[in-house]
Parts: structure tokens; sequence; C-alpha cells
């Protein structure tokens, strides 16, 4: 028997981001091992490496700054448009019990994230130096990184301890408004929708997939470009065409750090746009066609079809881009 009601595919739709983001991020901590004991081990080499500040240290905190600076950016502009999308469009749409359950998933949206920010500071700040922070963005194998690396030879009281944390809370947060926006986007049963077509409302999807993207994407590459900070401090992986361990193990694993990353954000790009243009797809299709006007088709191959399946996949490939011309040969 098919139950359908009007709050259903809403909880749905807000759901089936977090969950598969869960999922993917548990499936790595059951498989991965992040302890102290073979973090330390792995990265045995890295260890052994000479670390120095210079230039190219320097160089590499302006570029992740100037990241970091565009990923706020980005996510203003982001959640800008989704809140003046939801007060101009999606809340008026909104029965009495539908804007209760929106409201609560405002305040998680932006509750929860600054609640995990809060338990982060206040284990930053209160706990002893331990090198593997359970509630940390970053795991027991990136602090080790930095602390072999970059924290022996500049200490800092912010970066490389909170800076991803904050990072990420903005991140979350961009993700979930997102997600909220999603569910008012997708027609509910029921739901007038003389003041909206299904060609505005794919619109409307399209353009939170490219500016959920662009958060994404920005905050991925401050991430990477953080991590070449600790690279640069063990030099190159050639000098004088001789092989340069530390250096090599410590990009090697970086790399595969990000790797990861890239691919979860690609995740988290198809899991808020995919389920929400099937649901307007369905909708389309039980839908009277007036002979007289074309079809609406959310799907077909055409410009913007191929742009947002570049967007979703674009993560992994930005970041193999940037790894290839990270590893070019540079001036002094």
């Amino acid at each position: 028997m098919r139950v359908e009601t009007r709050i259903a595919l809403p909880i749905l739709l807000y759901a089936l981001p977090l969950i598969g983001a869960g999922v993917v991020l548990g499936i790595t901590d059951l498989v991965v091992p992040r302890d102290q004991v073979w973090a330390e081990a792995a990265l045995t080499n890295v260890s052994t490496g000479i670390v120095t500040f210079g230039a190219d240290v320097m160089a590499a905190f302006y570029y992740t700054s100037a990241a970091g600076a565009f990923s706020f950016v980005a996510g203003a502009a982001s959640l800008t448009w989704c809140l003046i999308w939801i007060v101009r469009f999606g809340y008026p749409t909104l029965n009495p019990q539908e804007r209760v359950l929106f409201w609560f998933g405002l305040a998680f949206a932006i509750g929860f994230p600054l609640i995990v920010l809060t338990v982060q500071y206040w284990h930053w700040y209160w706990s002893s130096s331990s090198l593997c922070n359970r509630t940390g963005i970053d795991d027991c194998v990136t602090g080790i990184l930095f602390n072999l690396t970059i924290k022996r030879v500049y200490h800092a009281r912010f970066a490389f301890s909170m800076d991803t944390n904050v990072l990420a809370c903005l991140v979350f947060v961009t993700y979930l408004i997102s997600t909220l926006t999603v569910t008012l986007v997708v027609p509910r049963r029921g739901e007038d929708q003389s003041s909206l077509r299904l060609d505005d409302r794919a619109r409307a999807l399209n353009t939170i997939l490219f500016l959920t993207t662009a958060v994404l994407i920005a905050a991925m590459l401050t991430v990477k470009l953080r991590f070449d900070i600790g690279l640069a401090t063990l030099g190159p992986p050639l000098i004088d065409k001789v092989a340069n361990p530390p250096s090599i193990a410590y990009q090697t694993v970086a790399a595969a750090i990000m790797t990861f990353w890239a691919t979860f954000l690609s995740v988290c790009l198809a899991l808020i746009y995919l389920p929400g243009a099937y649901f307007l797809l369905v909708r389309a299709s039980s839908e009277p066609t007036d002979p007289g006007k074309r079809p609406f088709i959310p799907i077909e191959m055409n410009v913007i079809q191929v742009l947002k399946i570049a967007a979703i996949f674009s993560p992994p490939i930005i970041n193999k881009m940037v790894e290839i011309i990270s590893a070019a040969p540079k001036g002094v």
C-alpha cells in the first residue's frame, strides 16, 4: 500500500543527505585504521624529515587564507540566496503543520553545527594535547601529519587547531540550509502550484546545486592548501634528483585523505540534487501536458544538464587537477 502525505516527502528529502553522509563517514571510520599507534607507524618516514620555515611555507599560508576567505564568501552567498527563496516562495506555501516542521528543520540546520563546534572548542580548550581528537574534523592521521611538520617550526593558537572546525561548521550549515530549501522546492502532495511552475522549481534546484558546489569546492581547496603548508616544510619530493622520502610519504597520505574528502563531497552533492530532481520528474510525468506547450523534462541532455553532471563530479576532478598542478616543477 502506497502511503503519501504532505510531510512525508519533505522529511525524506531532508533526511537522505544526512543519512547518506553519515553512512559514508561511518564506513570510513570502520575500515581505515586511524588510531594513534597505526598512524604513527604509517608516518615514520615523515618523522625523519628536516622541517624548515621558508618562503614557500609563507606563500602556502597566504594561499590557504585566500581560499578560506572565498569559502566564507561562497557560504554567505549560498545562505543568502536560499533564505531569500524560502521567504519569497517556499514558506508561504506551507500549512501550519508543515511550518512547525520547517522551523524545526531550520533550528536543526543552524543549531546542530553550532553545538558540534562548541563541543569541539570545549575539547580543544580543556583537553590535553592529544593527537587523536575524535570530536574534530582533523582525524588522528591529519593531526600527526601537522605535528611532524609545520607545528615543529610554527606554533599557532588557532591555525591547525580550530580552523577546520570553524570551516566545517560553515559548510555544514550551508549544506543543511540547502537541503531544507530543496524540501520546499519539490512540490508536496496537494500543494497549490499556481505561484511556482515546475520550470521555476527546476531552476531553483539547479541554483542550489551550483551554489552548494561552489561552497564545497572552496572548502575542499582550503583543506588541500592547508595540507600544502605542512608539505612545504619538508621540501620538494626530489632534491638534486634524489628522492626525499619524508616529503613523498607526507604527499602520499595527504593525497589519499583529500581523495576521500573529494569523493565524500561528490556524494553529498548527489544526495542534495538527485532525489529532488527525481521527484520533480515524477510530478511532471503525472501532470497533463498542454499540446501547445513544450513538456517539462528536468533531465534532458543540454548544456545545463552537462553542467549539473560536472558539478556533482567536480570535487574529485578538481582535486586531481590541483594535485597534478601542485606536482609540477616550480621556480624558487
